[in-house]
């Protein structure tokens, strides 16, 4: 591993080569050759093919789950009518209202098995990422203010117009906000924290970034894109999972830097820069 001159570290993979000299001595060259960005994409495909596995599993296991549930469902909702109109007691009711909540609990799990396993095509359309990232942190502003958590917007003072799918793009948006938020409100600090959307423009890239002030990760290299990898007791693992998925479908990359008191996910999305046309609201 080798630094740069902006202090970030670069894999280089040496090889050793021997030359005679004039006067017989022998001659050793060091030839570096930085194989960081091949790392990634070997890392990236590694993920991609675990996702593959992963969602025909979770497709199988969806399918097989669901019908019960909803008969379940049903008949919880026939018996608690049956419990209302013979004047149960509130134990009863309240019994019968808390299975019907596991019910649908596990259904909205098994719905994002659903969007895990077979994700719809993208609907790619010349899009407005300022509207995107404005739509997304008004959608969360009102959970943001219960948890006294301060949301910063940072964006660029020209517009990026990209070719994106623009409610994939705001659900990955939607889900690190979340994310960033329930960070800070497990270190139960009175005086709340702050989560920041910035938006930055690269030659060839668009940059999202949300970052918060929270405790960070519990270990730099915590597998927190595999599917299934919570660090919340009641999550289910799979939004991370879904998030890396969308926006490697959209030919970018997303990666997370963590530290105590700082973690920034940052997703880049390549700009089609021949594209003229008019941009679309989300």
């Amino acid at each position: 591993v080798v630094p740069t001159r902006s202090n970030k570290m670069r894999d280089v993979r040496w090889h050793l080569a021997y030359a005679p000299s004039e006067d017989d001595d022998v001659a050793l060259f060091a030839v570096g050759r930085d194989t960081t960005n091949e790392q990634a994409l070997a890392m990236r495909v590694r993920q991609s093919e675990k996702l593959a596995a992963v969602g025909t599993l979770a497709a199988g296991l969806a399918h097989e789950i669901r019908n019960p549930l909803n008969g379940a469902q049903l008949h919880a909702t026939f018996l608690e009518r049956g419990l209302r109109k013979k004047g149960a007691s509130s134990e009863q009711l309240d019994a019968i209202r808390i299975v019907t909540e596991e019910i649908k609990r596990l259904g909205d799990l098994v719905s994002e098995f659903l969007d895990f396993a077979r994700p719809k095509p993208l609907d790619l359309r010349p899009t407005s990422l300022r509207s995107v990232c404005e739509r997304a942190v008004q959608l969360v502003a009102p959970i943001a203010a219960q948890q006294n958590v301060v949301l910063d917007l940072e964006l660029p003072v020209h517009d990026i117009i990209l070719d994106i799918d623009p409610g994939k793009i705001e659900q990955v948006l939607l889900n690190l906000i979340h994310n960033a938020i329930e960070a800070i409100e497990g270190t139960k600090r009175a005086t709340g924290g702050t989560v920041k959307v910035r938006v930055r423009r690269k030659p060839r890239h668009a940059l999202v970034e949300v970052q918060d002030d929270g405790p960070g990760l519990p270990a730099p290299d915590a597998p927190i894109f595999d599917p299934f990898f919570s660090t919340k007791p009641q999550g289910t693992g799979l939004g991370l999972s879904i998030v890396h998925r969308v926006v490697l479908d959209h030919g970018g990359t997303i990666d997370v830097e963590s530290q105590a008191g700082k973690t920034m996910f940052r997703v880049s999305i390549p700009i089609q820069l021949e594209n003229k046309a008019e941009p679309e609201e989300p």
